[in-house]
């Protein structure tokens, strides 16, 4: 049986690998969306996927899955639910790298007018709210 981790418990992890590997927490991003793709590629049998992405670190984690998906010839397209200028440092290092990658269609969302219809046979991802939400949420998120 797999342990379900509550946010501090997630968020001493994170700390204590970093501290003691030692870690930078974009390699940290890296590892995660690994795993994430993994597990999509041993059991997801799709080729399309959207990721959408907030401007936190757990947006991070999607830009890095992004890239994966995107090597291994599968279809992503990327939807940023942008409410501020710019999103966290890790956020904004893999946003960067995404942008060197072919093929990868990023949207930015400013409102709900901005939202598309998921495309058929499409699997959706949500990279919105990682452990650091610390409020409720707001603006085009909680819409």
């Amino acid at each position: 049986m797999q342990k379900i981790f509550n946010i501090p418990q997630i968020r001493l992890c994170d700390e204590y690998t970093i501290h003691n590997e030692p870690i930078v927490s974009t390699d940290l991003m890296e590892r995660a969306a690994k795993a994430v793709y993994n597990y999509i590629n041993n059991a997801i049998v799709l080729d399309c996927f959207e990721i959408y992405c907030g401007q936190g670190n757990n947006g991070g984690d999607g830009l890095a899955l992004a890239r994966m998906l995107a090597a291994n010839n599968k279809k992503v397209k990327v939807f940023i639910i942008a409410e501020k200028a710019q999103g966290s440092p890790d956020f904004e290092i893999n946003l960067q790298r995404l942008k060197h990658i072919s093929g990868i269609e990023i949207k930015v969302i400013n409102d709900k007018a901005d939202f598309v219809k998921a495309e058929n046979k499409a699997m959706i991802i949500d990279a919105l709210l990682g452990t650091g939400l610390n409020n409720a949420a707001k603006g085009i998120v909680k819409e």
